[in-house]
């Protein structure tokens, strides 16, 4: 476990890690001198005498040219209160920089995470589940950031439980021994018993929560059929379900957190009193051991604590066994290694005996395609055809097909699908919009340009709809909800157009408008200008009839239609 937490760890983390371990070995020894300046000052307090016995004592009394040892005595009071003080705010500043450097890894990590779903080959990630992704992003990073906070209390609390150990066992070695007996064969019950526990506890309450979020996902996303089928209760009966199943898990956790606790407390202070109890009854004068039960009941209390926050910290972690597996393999994903090669489109576009296949199923079968420069082409075929497949390889998406592509004569490959991009616009079916303007959404993370984002909008014939409203900081609601049908569509056009394309692909663009609107823009897109060679996969024969090519999907590879009117 520890090991995978530090594989996520770069450089700097790295470095950061070996400062906080020294600055926890410089608060352990903080918090011990605390412990053991109490035995002294109990015992001075009790006994003035002991000031000129003891020789370090003398020495500080004399160099300090104290008046009378209750002089003495006062002063040692107030420098013990203001070195708790000091104790105190070293221990703020430490969990400040503790709880900030857990922060920033599980920050960091999310960024390497969501980097590596961006660009993670196209085919894997369409068979994950956003869902997944969100739980992933949110919830799994803040198990981490929990994780590491754990691993790095484990560590500080084990260096305090050491040397206050070391104190008590220099103190009296048989007491110690004793306490440690039954503290240790505690300790090793809980590690065989509750941590066991609690990795189940932690396994169950990752499955759910997959589930928990999943189930938020498809229901919101199908909300309309939900609301049709009067499938409320049974979606809400499911969310349920999975809930119950995370709260039990952690409540079952938050219990099983608490028992270490309970327990050494009980065995810790039993052995403390029924060692007062054997000194009252062995000896007449148990006033002189009371400096040695004094330190022994102040280390308890806080070497209690102490190995509480091991065991739980150690238990916490254990809880998150499950997390950290999913966490490391989906910060080892496999990213798409692409280059910065240079490719122009100037003449034709060729795809030569193309096949590929989609989960053991062959889709395309040595399909051929060509299109010229300026040229309007339009795919047809029934549907899973696998027409938008070819879309998908044409733009370099599914890179795991035989045959060849070549743009102007040059192999499209991993070298230069980058640059190729550059030149693609592209309009799906189902038009997703930011809940954000108009603007934003046309330049889509790419360079915000206002010229660009107007002369997109006239394209796209929606320059004068939305300059009746706020023009580019128009805003669209969740999913262009302020919108009708065919303003999304025509924004769909703006965003693909905004970089002035030389390759612009329709896959099913229009095909939930109504026949007027379709038409409107069709004619809007074919209008764009020559230079803008397009690709239009559709359904309806009107939608390609000015097409000046057209491609019928048979038999898994590509024919040429010769004769529109036998569309019809």
């Amino acid at each position: 476990m520890f090991k995978t937490i530090f594989s996520f760890f770069n450089a700097k983390d790295k470095n950061k890690f070996i400062l906080i371990t020294l600055f926890t070995i410089l608060l352990s020894l903080i918090e011990v001198g605390g412990v053991g300046a109490i035995m002294p000052f109990i015992s001075m307090a009790s006994d003035p005498s002991i000031i000129a016995d003891n020789k370090y004592f003398n020495y500080v009394y004399t160099f300090f040219k104290f008046n009378s040892h209750s002089e003495f005595i006062i002063y040692s009071g107030i420098f013990l209160i203001a070195y708790y003080v000091f104790r105190s705010m070293v221990n703020i500043l430490y969990m400040y920089i503790l709880n900030r450097y857990c922060e920033n890894f599980s920050y960091n990590l999310a960024i390497h995470i969501f980097n590596n779903y961006l660009r993670l080959n196209y085919k894997k990630f369409n068979q994950g589940k956003t869902s997944s992704i969100a739980k992933m992003l949110v919830t799994e990073m803040t198990n981490m950031s929990a994780v590491l906070r754990a691993m790095l209390m484990l560590m500080s609390e084990m260096f305090v439980a050491l040397l206050l150990f070391s104190l008590i066992l220099y103190t009296n070695y048989q007491i110690t021994l004793v306490i440690t007996l039954g503290l240790g064969t505690m300790v090793a019950l809980f590690l065989k018993t509750v941590s066991k526990k609690m990795t189940a506890a932690g396994t169950i309450r990752c499955n759910s929560q997959d589930t928990y979020y999943n189930i938020i996902s498809e229901t919101f996303n199908n909300l309309k059929i939900i609301r049709i089928f009067s499938s409320e209760k049974s979606m809400l009966d499911q969310f349920k379900k999975s809930g119950r199943e995370v709260v039990g898990a952690n409540v079952y956790s938050a219990v099983l957190s608490h028992v270490p606790r309970l327990s050494l407390e009980t065995i810790g202070f039993s052995t403390i009193i029924s060692i007062i109890l054997f000194i009252t009854y062995k000896y007449d004068n148990p006033s002189a051991v009371i400096p040695i039960v004094s330190i022994y009941a102040v280390s308890l209390y806080r070497l209690l604590p102490s190995l509480n926050r091991i065991l739980s910290s150690y238990n916490n972690i254990r809880y998150q066994t499950e997390s950290l597996r999913i966490v490391q393999r989906d910060f080892n994903l496999s990213k798409e290694k692409l280059g910065t090669a240079p490719i122009e489109f100037k003449n034709e576009i060729d795809l030569h005996d193309i096949s590929f296949s989609y989960q053991g199923n062959t889709v395309l079968e040595k399909a051929c395609l060509n299109i010229k420069k300026g040229e309007k082409v339009a795919l047809i075929g029934p549907s899973g055809s696998g027409k938008s497949t070819i879309a998908d390889i044409l733009i370099g998406l599914y890179p795991d097909y035989s045959g060849t592509i070549s743009i102007d004569g040059t192999k499209l490959d991993e070298t230069n699908i980058p640059a190729w991009w550059q030149q693609i616009g592209y309009i799906p079916q189902n038009m997703l919009l930011f809940n954000s303007t108009v603007g934003d959404n046309i330049s889509f993370g790419r360079p915000y340009d206002v010229g660009k984002i107007d002369a997109a909008l006239k394209k796209a014939d929606l320059y004068q709809t939305m300059q009746a409203q706020d023009g580019a900081e128009t805003k669209v609601g969740e999913n262009g909800a302020f919108l009708s049908g065919g303003q999304k569509q025509r924004l769909g056009i703006a965003r693909a157009i905004y970089q002035e394309p030389q390759l612009l692909i329709l896959d099913e663009a229009t095909s939930a408008l109504d026949t007027s609107t379709e038409e409107r823009i069709m004619k809007q897109i074919y209008s764009l200008g020559k230079n803008i060679t397009i690709l239009v996969i559709a359904h309806r024969i009107s939608t390609i009839e000015a097409c000046d090519k057209i491609y019928r999907i048979e038999n898994k590879k590509l024919v040429v239609v010769k004769d529109f009117n036998s569309l019809k």
